[in-house]
């Protein structure tokens, strides 16, 4: 559990290196009742995004022998796609295919993003839409029709309905609530159901120190959405940022009554 919060961001700052620890950890000594399939797929994702490329080599083989002909683990196909999809876009393709029915959740995502720019193969983007439409309601399939919903593409622009879609997404991606918060900043009369939820979240961000998320927030509280408007907040968090270092969000400071 420790490896996936450090890979998602959340209760714990993100730290890619300390979750491939941790995964490791796992797998040698797995809890009584984990699938030690599972804890494998788990570390040779996380291996395969490393930038080392030992390790990256060492969870391609990983996610490889667990994808072999004649041997099933759930999860593995997809895992391995999304670890060769620069390299070798036509394999990954054939593998999401043959993974989409016993991991349509994990599959459907990376496949529909692959018909719709035609990534190794054909494109086709009305096969990709049925399948976002049949999944939808899966964390992955959110996001993906969410930036389509934002883009306008294959769907009429509608950036009430991406955030949404983009916020059902952020439960297991940091990026997606990110995306959130500078969508609600962006548009003003856009509604969140769940707003404290979202707050909740951004805050744990700012409070973690990730990358940009301060300012993400600060930036929201400033911003004329009557959900999240809190003027007073904002300063106290760019007060709190300068006194601690933060001298990018000095000039914002002149943006508060007291300075």
């Amino acid at each position: 559990m420790l490896a996936v919060l450090l890979d998602r961001g959340e209760t714990v700052k993100r730290d890619p290196a300390a979750a491939r620890y941790w995964a490791e950890r796992a797998v040698v000594n797995p809890a009584k009742d984990a699938s030690r399939g599972d804890l494998l797929v788990l570390l040779g994702r996380l291996l395969a995004a490393s930038d080392d490329p030992q390790e990256r080599g060492r969870g391609v083989e990983i996610l490889e022998k667990l994808s072999a002909p004649g041997h099933y683990q759930f999860g593995a196909r997809t895992a391995l796609a999304a670890a060769i999809r620069k390299q070798d876009p036509v394999r990954a393709r054939a593998l999401l295919e043959e993974a989409l029915r016993p991991d349509p959740g994990g599959a459907t995502p990376p496949l529909a993003e692959m018909l719709i720019a035609g990534e190794g193969g054909p494109a086709n983007p009305k096969r990709a839409l049925s399948l976002l439409n049949a999944r939808s309601d899966t964390v992955g399939v959110n996001g993906v029709l969410g930036q389509l919903y934002l883009e306008g593409r294959l769907v009429p622009r509608d950036v009430q309905e991406a955030v949404r879609l983009i916020d059902l997404a952020g439960q297991w991606d940091f990026d997606a609530r990110q995306q959130v918060l500078q969508l609600l900043a962006d548009n003003p009369d856009v509604r969140v159901k769940y707003p404290k939820h979202v707050l909740y979240y951004a805050t744990e961000a700012a409070e973690l120190d990730e990358p940009g998320a301060t300012q993400a927030l600060i930036r929201l509280k400033l911003s004329q959405n009557a959900q999240f408007q809190d003027r007073p907040g904002a300063c106290k968090l760019i007060e709190t940022a300068v006194s601690r270092g933060d001298r990018s969000l000095m000039p914002r400071l002149a943006e508060c009554p007291a300075n």
